[in-house]
């Protein structure tokens, strides 16, 4: 493989890793916002 085609390559992995990374992150944001509302329809129960 020559010197451009391993950066191209390189490259590409990064963009995959980071979009991974940032759909995580996303799920996770969602999670917590998702308990804090379930903890406010429990507070606001009793």
């Amino acid at each position: 493989m020559s010197d451009v085609q391993t950066i191209i390559v390189l490259l590409s992995l990064a963009g995959l890793v980071s979009s991974v990374l940032i759909e995580l992150a996303r799920e996770r944001r969602e999670d917590r916002l998702w308990r804090e509302h379930l903890t406010r329809l429990e507070e606001d129960a009793c």
